[in-house]
């Protein structure tokens, strides 16, 4: 290896590293609370209660997307090139609207549709004030991700985790006796995270102002990644609002719980990577720099796949334990869908990375109409799926789904800026992978298998895999220095 290509090596992966470091700390107080949360409310609350919740809590999603979504895109998008005193004037202004918006609609439509909700009457007022207390707080963090202060969105995002169970405990198994409580309590603990963001970061020093030039450039951008980002929600959600209507609220209550244990436990590793890249590249790009991109993107797919694969594995292994632990005996069936989300969650995440030339060259358009075709996909997929085998074919259908993103994302980049997979990782990775999961298969399939020894035996692979790859020379000298500097100091 070259003098040059071992000091960029080197720099971009300090730079990381310090990055996936704090990013990491961000998502794991969260996860874990989320998790606590988990197990306390699926042994108070019946299924039924649950997928009424996760339901509500997928239109949240929905409305949140629609009419904050773009705006975060375009802060991460533009903020290097932007003074902060405009930028953030007008990112308040545009916040300002969008809440008042949202405060009209969902008064209105409480007012006039009210009595149509039936069951879900209790939820539609507490939805309605998360959707905007949420949408506030993703705004925040992304100027602070942009900015490239993982430190700022770590101390944020622990704060709201701990905060949101405090106030859903006492609202939900004290106050309301009723699982809408979690939605209130989750509201609550936003908006003081919020006005505590606002107020140390001196947001509101800062004069409100709509700029027309500006305004423009955000919606240009913004408005086709709210198609994008309404095509992620539905891609992640669309399949319990199926689930719904095709077998009940508890069948939505099984799935749901299952898939945020694993989406929880994934998201710890997935999400820090995601977030220490896009700030990075977007940093970098100067309009002309497609090579040195295109290398940077190279570099960042084999993290993730060294990363990724021994997450993916890894959480397949313990599938069974982690439901049987976590959760309460009426949910506890549903573990068997957790290996296949697993892996749609690793292609869509990996997938990110590679549609990162679409988001530099503004190409919205195209990345809409890549989502677009997946969610058509997932849901003619859903319907004949959960027919024939329940909340399993769901799953099925988010795997295959969020691997037609990949492969979309990688194609449409031969006409951008190109994602170039490293093939001597995806190799390693790949023998790296089936050693770890061999004793995994076979402890499933015999008679041998305990909760403990699942366990241990995820733990064994995972240092089977390192073992491997250090065999065959995949990890660098360089970045194991820079990772135990990594765990010393976290």
């Amino acid at each position: 290896m070259g003098e040059s290509r071992g000091s960029k090596i080197k720099d971009v992966f300090q730079r990381f590293s310090q990055d996936f470091g704090l990013y990491s700390i961000a998502e794991f107080v969260p996860a874990l609370l989320g998790v606590a949360a988990l197990m306390i409310f699926t042994r108070i609350f019946p299924p039924v209660a649950y997928g009424q919740y996760a339901l509500a809590m997928t239109f949240v999603a929905v409305f949140s997307t629609l009419t904050f979504g773009w705006l975060e895109q375009a802060i991460l998008r533009f903020e290097p090139q932007i003074d902060t005193e405009e930028l953030v004037g007008n990112v308040v202004s545009i916040l300002v609207g969008c809440c008042l918006i949202i405060a009209v609609l969902v008064t209105a439509g409480y007012v006039l549709f009210g009595g149509a909700l039936g069951e879900y009457r209790a939820f539609y007022l507490a939805a309605g004030a998360l959707t905007i207390a949420q949408g506030l707080f993703n705004t925040f963090r992304s100027l602070f991700q942009a900015r490239l202060q993982p430190g700022s969105v770590a101390t944020y995002k622990i704060l709201r985790s701990v905060a949101k169970l405090a106030f859903a405990f006492v609202l939900a198994v004290i106050v309301f006796d009723d699982i809408v409580g979690w939605l209130w309590g989750g509201a609550f603990a936003t908006t003081i995270t919020v006005a505590v963001m606002a107020y140390r970061s001196n947001v509101m020093r800062f004069s409100p102002r709509i700029q027309s030039a500006l305004g423009a450039r955000f919606l240009r951008y913004g408005f086709p990644m709210i198609g994008w980002l309404l095509g992620l929600t539905l891609l992640n959600f669309a399949d319990r609002v199926l689930i719904e209507f095709i077998q009940g609220s508890s069948a939505v209550g099984v799935y749901s719980s299952n898939y945020s244990l694993v989406n929880r436990g994934l998201l710890l590793v997935f999400t820090p990577l995601i977030q220490t890249i896009h700030p990075i590249l977007m940093n970098r790009w100067d309009g002309e720099n497609v090579s040195e991109v295109e290398g940077l993107m190279t570099d960042f797919t084999r993290y993730f796949l060294i990363i990724g694969v021994a997450a993916t594995i890894f959480a397949g292994v313990v599938s069974r334990p982690l439901s049987t632990i976590l959760l309460a005996p009426e949910y506890r069936d549903g573990y068997v869908l957790i290996p296949i989300v697993a892996a749609g969650l690793f292609l869509w995440n990996i997938s990110m990375i590679g549609h990162k030339g679409l988001e530099i060259q503004e190409r919205t358009r195209l990345m809409f109409f890549g989502v677009s075709g997946a969610v058509v996909l997932n849901v003619a997929l859903n319907v004949p799926l959960i027919r024939l085998y329940g909340y399993l074919g769901a799953a099925v259908a988010t795997l295959v789904s969020f691997g037609a993103y990949a492969v979309f994302a990688y194609v449409s980049s031969l006409w951008s800026i190109q994602w170039r997979f490293p093939l001597r990782t995806v190799r390693n990775t790949a023998i790296g992978g089936v050693v770890m999961i061999a004793p995994g298969a076979i402890l499933y399939t015999s008679s041998a298998y305990t909760a403990l020894r699942a366990i241990v035996v995820a733990g064994v692979g995972v240092v089977m895999y390192g073992a491997i790859l250090y065999a065959l020379g995949e990890l660098e000298s360089n970045e194991l220095t820079a990772a135990a500097e990594l765990v010393r100091r976290n």
